[in-house]
């Protein structure tokens, strides 16, 4: 963990005055010590997207995952919005319970046994994944549910009580 390398995301109704003092005061005093390390993953953004889904052979059947590489680095604008999509939809640091996947294809449509989405940053690369377990035939008609979900994440504003 060093400051030349953090990233700090402020969400809510606050001044830029308000959230400088408060990171002021948090961490004022923290200094890089050293020279900074490379963190770019090979393979750089020049390398076309991948997705790979339907059964996996390592994985008991019905076990389902689809990713795609997505060619995006942390300093792009749109980095932080997926980020903040990918809590919404999976249920960040709360757990699947608490998210859209879950409430939508688990609880309410009763297609899955368990489902979570990642967004995973690697520099130059990020990854996003879906993953989820259910009865084989359900594949077509979950991802269908997924890609609803991503759709309706970009047309409607995400709302106060997702964002608490």
């Amino acid at each position: 963990m060093r400051p030349d390398l953090a990233t700090i995301v402020v969400v809510g109704n606050v001044s830029a005055q308000q959230v400088r003092a408060s990171i002021e005061r948090a961490f004022g005093g923290w200094h890089a010590t050293g020279p900074m390390p490379v963190v770019e993953l090979a393979g750089g953004a020049d390398q076309p997207a991948r997705r790979r889904e339907g059964p996996l052979a390592e994985h008991p059947p019905g076990l389902c995952d689809a990713r795609t590489a997505v060619p995006l680095p942390r300093s792009a604008p749109q980095f932080y919005p997926l980020l903040l999509g990918n809590t919404v939809l999976g249920g960040g640091s709360l757990g699947p319970e608490q998210s859209r996947l879950f409430r939508d294809i688990r609880q309410n449509a009763g297609l899955v046994y368990s489902i979570d989405s990642q967004y995973v940053s690697g520099g130059a690369r990020s990854r996003f994944s879906v993953e989820f377990a259910c009865a084989q035939g359900n594949e077509g008609r979950i991802e269908s549910l997924v890609n609803d979900e991503i759709v309706q994440l970009r047309k409607e504003p995400i709302g106060d009580f997702e964002l608490r």
